[in-house]
């Protein structure tokens, strides 16, 4: 785990993490933005600048020294400064359900780059061989992978993951609010989930398996488009 070959590793793929979240974050600023809470903007968090949301832990020496599973900081946001267009449990669903989508999107967009520039490239090369090619796929499905983890990983229903909120969104007034009120989760949920990812692979891997199957899904696809312009 700790071993300089892999840290190395992990440090090339480090942008794309930070990427993957700041974009995250962003999406949480501006929902929250659009609905009428400036809270975040006003921070200074409603921009894609990495440096606005890295996390010096989380961001770094997490998925450095650990693996790719971390955290950025993050947003401020105040649901009673809302506009009056949704309610406000729906609001807390919406600026929590904006940075899952925004990975989401961000594996989708980079599954059709990869199939464009792959296609493109084999095209350009009459199927010859492309040197830089197999480190361009492998950081396009990484980047796929990471994105579609992250989605994943941040809908779990746990406080004070996204999901908690979408499914107090979802939920009758009074399970919803249970499950946000509920101090042992708010306090040590997070904590629970690090040592379940860290120290129990095998659970780990059962929970994220839909992101597993979806970053196989989208590889496919960008293999598709990259077929057609082959």
């Amino acid at each position: 785990m700790f071993n300089p070959e892999a840290i190395f590793h992990r440090l090339l793929y480090l942008p794309l993490f930070i990427l993957a979240l700041s974009v995250h974050e962003w999406a949480h600023a501006w929902m929250a933005h659009r609905l009428g809470d400036d809270t975040a903007r006003l921070q200074g968090r409603l921009t894609l600048n990495p440096l606005a949301h890295i996390d010096p832990i989380g961001t770094i020496v997490m998925p450095v020294f650990i693996g790719f599973i971390g955290w950025a900081k993050p947003v401020p946001f105040t649901p009673v400064a809302l506009s009056r267009k949704v309610s406000m449990r729906t609001g807390i669903m919406l600026v929590a359900l904006a940075g899952p989508v925004s990975n989401l999107i961000q594996a989708f967009v980079g599954a059709i780059l990869f199939g464009l520039v792959a296609g493109i490239a084999f095209r350009a090369s009459h199927g010859g061989d492309i040197g830089w090619f197999d480190i361009f796929q492998d950081f396009a499905v990484r980047f796929i992978s990471l994105n579609c983890m992250l989605a994943v990983f941040n809908l779990i229903p746990i406080n004070p993951l996204d999901g908690s909120k979408v499914l107090y969104g979802i939920l009758p007034r009074k399970a919803g609010d249970a499950l946000i009120d509920n101090e042992f989760l708010t306090k040590w949920g997070f904590l629970i989930l690090m040592v379940i990812f860290v120290a129990a692979s095998p659970v780990a891997e059962v929970l994220l398996w839909p992101a597993e199957a979806l970053t196989h899904l989208l590889f496919r696809f960008g293999s598709l488009i990259a077929g057609l312009i082959a």
